[in-house]
């Protein structure tokens, strides 16, 4: 019964070149291409628009397909019982697929501040009073669907927007895909070719739980150019796999508790150009080189010992158990960066079951592949940065997002929390810079590029926060029935 059938969510969002950073970058004219993970295994690739209201609408399509081409996706079979040429009943089969087709709006809702109305309102209000033409109004650029396709028949949890290649992971499958991206796809220039993403490769036969991220990794720090894959599981596993090959998988291992020698789940991870970090249920940070790990591959399957491990978040007291590390994000140069003892120091944002978000340092040198984190102790302080963020009280922080570099940009990273809120916080001070309510879901995808911050969180709606707002527009507001 398709009335059964639960909604249709997002649940990752990715974007092309999206790592986070605040220096200005060579326009490839791709940086506003986003994917759109679902919870039903469905991916849409879009290209961002400046609309105020858009939406899409689900179509259903039914086409007839044969027992040789069957697959997963949903279908309806009835046996017909008369072949005449076999004893047996025949099958027809058909294949029910979802369709995103853009509803167009050309007119905006007139609700005025004092009235309430939720976002479908508005969307349904905008609907009904829309003309016959399809044109945006000139000076907004409207969201297109570059293409759409269902690599998955479950919830994509893990989602990887690389330049022209997509790598997806589901529930249904420990298996990593990857897609490439038609370059008709991406061309400035309209095509009536055929937009299909080109499926490559399955990674396979490293992982036996469900794969909770992916992140491109580099072989050393001087390396620009990612030619390597880091992907974690549930299970506690990690891999990483050479992209310069197709996709051979390198080296794998399960990380273990070092007392009880049992599995110990990996919940979140980043990659810092070679260094990797992995959040773990524990509450431990661990903390690799990529080219340790390189150089222990050919000693067996067996993790090897992590360049720094720390406990990053308590979870002792029965209200936090069984959560540990929920949120990682490496967020660039630390206090020190690289001085002339060869010395660096980079950032780390870490969020966990606790509700706290911490900032750390991470202190390296060039003549030793160790790693030490500071603080180390409760009573220690940062240089010029604040340690402890306490805002999420409520449950665990879901997601973090900063912008790398330099500028205004860059002072200031955000965090998402079971709370329902997304906070902005100085990373000096520690104090919170302002909140955003009202998500109904947790957020497990914070993306922000310059100016630009996209999250989930709201069901089936992906919400886009532009903060390139003057003073002057500040100072003066606005009421929604003036647009």
């Amino acid at each position: 019964n398709m009335e059964d059938e639960p909604p249709i969510h997002i649940s990752q969002l990715a974007m092309m070149g999206g790592r986070g950073t605040s220096n200005e970058e060579e326009d490839d004219g791709h940086d506003e291409v986003m994917a759109v993970a679902r919870t039903d295994g469905s991916v849409v690739l879009m290209q961002l628009g400046t609309e105020y209201l858009a939406k899409f609408t689900a179509k259903l399509t039914a086409t007839s397909v044969t027992d040789e081409k069957e697959d997963d996706d949903t279908v309806l079979s009835k046996d017909t019982g008369d072949n005449d040429n076999d004893d047996s009943p025949s099958s027809t089969t058909i294949r029910v697929e979802s369709k995103l087709e853009k509803q167009e709006i050309t007119s905006l809702p007139t609700f005025s501040s004092e009235e309430d109305g939720d976002y479908d309102e508005m969307v349904e209000q905008s609907s009904a009073s829309s003309s016959s033409s399809s044109s945006p109004p000139q000076d907004q650029t409207p969201f297109e669907i570059l293409t759409q396709f269902t690599p998955h028949q479950s919830t994509i949890t893990a989602l990887l927007l690389e330049k022209e290649f997509l790598y997806t992971a589901g529930q249904d499958s420990t298996d990593i895909r990857i897609w490439q991206i038609p370059e008709n796809l991406l061309q400035e220039e309209k095509s009536d070719d055929p937009k299909m993403m080109i499926p490559l490769k399955s990674l396979s036969n490293a992982h036996t739980g469900t794969i909770t991220s992916l992140h491109p990794l580099s072989l050393d720090s001087s390396q620009d150019d990612p030619t390597l894959l880091l992907s974690t599981a549930s299970d506690g596993s990690f891999a990483i796999w050479d992209l310069g090959t197709g996709g051979d998988l390198v080296f794998s291992c399960t990380l273990e508790d070092p007392e009880t020698l049992e599995p110990v789940s990996i919940t979140c991870a980043d990659v810092d150009r070679d260094i990797l970090y992995l959040g773990l249920s524990t509450g431990h940070v661990v903390g690799y080189r990529a080219k340790d790990i390189i150089e222990h591959a050919s000693m067996g399957d067996s993790c090897p010992i992590p360049n720094c491990r720390f406990v990053a978040h308590d979870t002792s007291k029965e209200r936090f158990s069984g959560g540990g590390v929920t949120a990682i994000r490496a967020a660039g140069d630390g206090t020190i960066g690289r001085n002339r003892s060869g010395m660096t120091s980079k950032l780390l944002l870490t969020g966990g079951s606790d509700g706290l978000v911490k900032q750390w340092e991470i202190l390296g040198s060039e003549s030793s592949s160790k790693l030490e984190h500071w603080p180390r102790m409760a009573s220690q302080r940062m240089q010029r940065r604040a340690h402890l963020f306490k805002g999420h009280l409520e449950g665990p922080v879901s997601a973090l997002a900063c912008l790398k570099g330099v500028g205004e940009a860059a002072q200031k990273f955000l965090s998402a929390g079971a709370d329902g809120t997304v906070r902005a916080w100085n990373p000096s001070t520690g104090t919170e810079l302002f909140r955003m309510d009202g998500f109904e879901e947790v957020i497990t995808s914070l993306c922000m590029k310059q100016d630009l911050l996209i999250t989930n969180g709201m069901e089936e709606y992906v919400c886009i926060h532009d903060f390139d707002v003057t003073d002057s527009e500040i100072e003066d507001g606005y009421e929604i029935e003036e647009w």
